[in-house]
Parts: structure tokens; sequence; C-alpha cells
């Protein structure tokens, strides 16, 4: 099974969101807005798990000393 990426689950979760708010505010299908708020969580979840498994941007691997940010040096931060 072809999993989402994380734009994909950004955006799903986006409109999830939208719609409940939407559902709120109209006063339409206001007995769906229980199991829309109950759903919520578990979609979170599964966001914040999807973005953060998404392997499909390959970045370098840091060797021991790299700080990470290519256009900041380590020592001008000061507090570390």
């Amino acid at each position: 099974m072809k999993r989402a990426t994380a734009g994909t689950a950004v955006i799903l979760v986006t409109l999830y969101v939208m719609a409940f708010v939407v559902v709120l505010n109209v006063g339409a299908l206001f007995f769906l807005a229980p199991w829309l708020f109950t759903a919520f969580p578990f979609l979170l979840l599964w966001m914040v798990w999807t973005v953060l498994t998404d392997d499909r941007q390959k970045y370098p691997t840091l060797g021991k000393n790299e700080w990470g940010y290519r256009d900041k040096n380590r020592d001008d931060l000061g507090f570390f």
C-alpha cells in the first residue's frame, strides 16, 4: 500500500479541520460535530507520524563537528 506524503497529510487534515469549523458555525449537520471532534486527535497523530517518517526527501548525514546550518556558524550563536 502506498503511503501518503507529508504534504498530502497536512492538506487532508487542514481540510478536515476547516470542514469541522464550518459544520460548527453553520449549524448544519450539527449531529456530526461530536464524531468529527472525536476523530480529530487520531487524524492529527496520523499527520504527525506521516510528516516525521516521510523519507522522500534525502538529506546529507552530518559529520561529527557539523552544525547543520550552512549559513550560520555555531560559534556565532553565543549560547552553546
